[in-house]
């Protein structure tokens, strides 16, 4: 089975979409021209890119005025995020860009289609597309 990587991104209320990540950039933010536009008012219009080679993501904070946050595994302590320098994340880490708004990376196995749907995090549906 192939192995299809994605970013969940969740609003305050728990809904979310995700977005498929392809080889290369994927630019992040409040701006129409990113490929992961965010709906936030404390978002920058370009605040954050992902880098994928194809094995390993790395994460960076493009802004000084917005306070950035990771999560490697639920209980442990959110570590604030240098601009500009890279973080290395993998399956299940939790970036915090503001109080409303959380990206997750996921895997999804043998999930052609999964790219770009949205559901309530609490619809019986995600079952279907969490890891």
């Amino acid at each position: 089975m192939e192995i299809t990587p994605f970013i969940r991104v969740i609003n305050s209320t728990g809904n979310f979409i995700d977005f498929k990540l392809n080889i290369g950039v994927t630019n992040i933010g409040s701006g129409n021209s990113n490929d992961i536009p965010i709906d936030d008012p404390i978002i920058s219009s370009i605040n954050s890119s992902l880098y994928f080679d194809g094995y390993t993501f790395s994460f960076f904070d493009l802004t000084e005025v917005n306070k950035t946050y990771i999560k490697y595994q639920e209980n442990e302590n959110p570590i604030l995020l240098e601009p500009n320098t890279p973080y290395q994340i993998i399956n299940g880490t939790r970036i915090q860009l503001s109080d409303d708004t959380q990206l997750i990376l996921l895997f999804c196995e043998d999930c052609e289609n999964h790219h770009q749907t949205s559901f309530s995090e609490k619809s019986k549906r995600t079952t279907a597309i969490l890891t």
